[in-house]
């Protein structure tokens, strides 16, 4: 049987090779490249945000940032100064941020990413390998939240992970015409070498009040301002110190009382759980974390979300341990194909199963090489064996940019006659060009289990090329119909016949394309930043015969405004073959197999998000298969000074069957409450409302940080059924975790 017309697959290819030849010619974009030498303390730094001359003054100051957003030229409207110092055990920042007084806070909650972006901040960037592959990012807003994440490049576009927690401290003050913060970040919080003198480093300051991004370095707008690859120079005049300690403990105890009210799975009990977690540093660049009887109790609780697709929606990994790094395991495949996906590790067709332990070693083996290895094992429950996960990869940075991936996955069940596995391994190469606006993934894996199956394979190419005004990306990509990674995501491969109950695995051919122009303002006082137009596009054709299934057609026009503000319409023309009967959205909702043809149009605003009220609408209509379809999404944000936050959000679809005359309504209300009584204290509340899944569910979580990355939780999380609102489950839960 043939995949995909394997000539057709080749001669795209060398196309797209030839394009790479000549785009990896182009000169590199014009940007600063800078360079700050960094001294030695010469006194005690003290993190408090007061202005004192004495304690900085033997430093050299950083005294010019450049425009970047919506604007990538010319120098920054505020006057910024940012100083660098260091002692055994830490790395120090100051930073004087001008203005005129008036200052924006969205919120002083922790870790909150909305807080930081949507106030004025202040963020610094560090790659200390010098790669451009991965690095972190800690913030500051002028209200004194913190945030930390974690960097990576996934392609030629650098992605960060909120989740990512670590270890440091500031200190924030506010002044008459500025405002200070001040920051340190102990050596044993990063992964680097400590023998290498340059790191690369990037400063990034959100100014609300005239709606500007500033960087140190001056690269074009289409690259994100925490790019990797755009970063200045951070010079040591001798080696690194070296982490400090090479360990470091953060042992948890929990008390949780559960009710389940299942009539066939009644549970009430209460247990006392306690685990450890440990990072031990490997070398100065490599890291082993190591979890026992890990508890992910604290993680913050899921988004109901409606579903009016044929194909399951994956949700965000929000659990620590498989956070830290998990792009070298996770950034393989595609947006719809993924051969590893955290998330599968302890879950057993839908029920949660403790895990015993973790083992998790990452970070740089040498300059140019990323490694990860991770073992994870699952406990026994009731008929559910043991299982045993491990998962590795490694990234080689070849030529200037690009990188050589190779990955492997294995998953066995313990204890287990029949001895079932499943092992998924391949490789990818990323080419990117020295200016970066071209890149391009070329992508092979495989999945191989005891059944030896074969049409076992993935395969295809992908990437974008990017310049200011233009954008533009392509995704051609071959699943064959066994290829069904246990750890990873393929919702496409299986589709389900609800008349004969059977669920039939079918492989495709999956094309996408996508381009976008934007417009940018060249009238000093206009109130538009840019418009433009995109289009995008799928091509889905089945494995036999390539005849064509599915396509999905769109184009939008969008605004952005000076004031923070968005507008949008967009209309979309989808085909979809059925090969089956087909129950979309439950109950009698059921559509034949056949051929489908219909047009959606939406529109979407959203307000100035400095408001104090803040709105977001989209509405949509058109045509839903053999009906109609009307969507509204609507969001409504109240912030009361800076430490209260409260959302309603509603979201609602209406769908008619015209051939079976049946309606289908569902509902989705949320309601959230995040209020900061101080910069560690923090109390959440979410309420969600889902009628397509017959669920309530109240969430309550109090936070206490009384030290650095040691913090006290309290939790209440309850589920009714949305109809009668019966109790079906309720936890309290009380945890405690300790960083020493």
């Amino acid at each position: 049987m043939i995949l995909f017309n394997r000539n057709r697959f080749f001669t795209i290819m060398v196309i797209v090779l030839i394009t790479a030849r000549l785009f990896s010619q182009e000169s590199i974009p014009t940007f600063y490249n800078k360079e700050y030498k960094i001294k030695p303390a010469t006194t005690l730094i003290e993190i408090d945000g007061i202005d004192d001359n004495n304690e900085w003054s033997n430093y050299d100051a950083i005294q010019n940032l450049y425009n970047h957003y919506p604007v990538d030229s010319g120098k920054a409207k505020r006057v910024t100064l940012i100083k660098l110092t260091y002692d055994d055990k830490n790395l120090y920042v100051q930073v004087k941020c001008y203005d005129n007084g008036k200052r924006f806070i969205q919120s002083v909650a922790l870790d909150n990413s909305r807080a930081h972006w949507d106030s004025d901040s202040f963020t610094m960037t560090i790659d200390p390998i010098n790669q451009g592959q991965n690095g972190y990012m800690f913030g500051v807003n002028v209200g004194g939240a913190k945030i930390e994440s974690s960097l990576s490049n996934n392609g030629a576009e650098t992605i960060y992970s909120e989740a990512w927690d670590s270890k440091w401290d500031s200190s924030v003050k506010q002044y008459k015409d500025y405002w200070i913060a001040e920051i340190s970040i102990p050596f044993s919080s990063l992964r680097f070498n400590n023998e290498s003198r340059d790191w690369g480093i990037n400063f990034i300051r959100n100014d609300m009040f005239t709606n500007y991004d500033y960087t140190w370095t001056s690269f074009p707008v289409n690259y994100g301002s925490m790019d990797l690859n755009f970063m200045g120079t951070l010079h040591w005049s001798e080696d690194v110190p070296k982490n400090g300690r090479f360990f470091s403990l953060a042992p948890y105890a929990t008390f949780s009382s559960i009710k389940h009210t299942d009539v066939t799975n009644p549970i009430n009990s209460s247990k006392i759980k306690v685990g450890i977690d440990s990072k031990i540093n490997v070398s100065s660049s490599l890291n082993l974390d190591l979890t026992l009887n890990p508890d992910f109790s604290n993680a913050d609780t899921d988004e109901e979300i409606t579903n009016v697709s044929r194909f399951d929606i994956f949700l965000p990994e929000r659990r620590n341990f498989f956070i830290e790094n998990n792009d070298i395991f996770s950034n393989f495949g595609s947006e719809l194909v993924r051969p590893f996906y955290s998330r599968n590790i302890g879950i057993n067709n839908g029920d949660l199963v403790p895990i015993s332990f973790g083992a998790k070693i990452t970070g740089n083996l040498m300059k140019n090489t990323r490694i990860g290895i991770m073992n994870v094992q699952t406990s026994k429950m009731d008929d559910i064996l043991i299982e045993n996960y491990t998962v590795s990869a490694l990234h080689q940075k070849v030529f200037k940019k690009s990188v050589l991936k190779i990955f492997y996955i294995n998953k066995h069940l313990l204890n287990n006659v029949q001895k079932q596995y499943m092992n998924n391994f391949g490789t990818e190469f990323n080419f990117i060009s020295k200016s970066q606006n071209f890149n391009n993934t070329i992508k092979f894996h495989s999945v191989k289990t005891e059944e030896k199956l074969s049409e076992n394979h993935y395969y295809g190419f992908s990437g974008n090329y990017n310049t200011r005004s233009f954008r533009s990306g392509w995704n051609v990509e071959v699943v064959g119909k066994n290829y069904v990674p246990e750890l990873g995501i393929n919702p496409r491969i299986e589709n389900y016949n609800v008349i004969t109950g059977e669920t039939f695995k079918l492989g495709y051919t999956h094309i996408h394309s996508k381009l976008q122009h934007l417009l940018f303002s060249k009238t000093p006082k206009s109130k538009l930043n840019w418009h433009g137009i995109r289009t995008w596009h799928h091509l889905y054709f089945n494995t036999i015969g390539e005849k064509l299934t599915e396509q999905d057609n769109s184009v939008a026009w969008d605004f952005s405004f000076v004031n923070t503000s968005s507008f949008s319409i967009d209309y979309n023309f989808r085909k979809v073959k059925l090969p089956y009967s087909t129950n979309i959205l439950g109950g009698d909702f059921i559509l034949p197999e056949g051929e489908y043809n219909f047009n959606q149009y939406g529109i979407s605003y959203e307000t100035d998000n400095r408001r104090i009220i803040k709105s977001n609408i989209r509405i949509g209509y058109g045509g839903f298969f053999d009906g109609t379809r009307l969507s509204l999404d609507f969001n409504e944000n109240f912030r009361i000074k800076s430490w209260g936050n409260f959302s309603l959000s509603y979201n609602c679809n209406f769908v008619n069957d015209i051939a079976n005359g049946i309606n289908k309504k569902i509902h989705l209300l949320k309601f959230r409450s995040d209020i900061s009584f101080t910069n560690n204290l923090f109390l959440n509340t979410v309420v969600q409302k889902n009628t397509q899944n017959n669920n309530l569910a109240i969430y309550t979580r109090l936070q206490w940080r009384f030290l650095p990355m040691s913090d006290l939780y309290v939790i209440f999380n309850n589920n009714y059924n949305s109809e009668n609102y019966n109790l079906k489950s309720k936890s309290v839960i009380l945890k405690l975790t300790y960083w020493f």
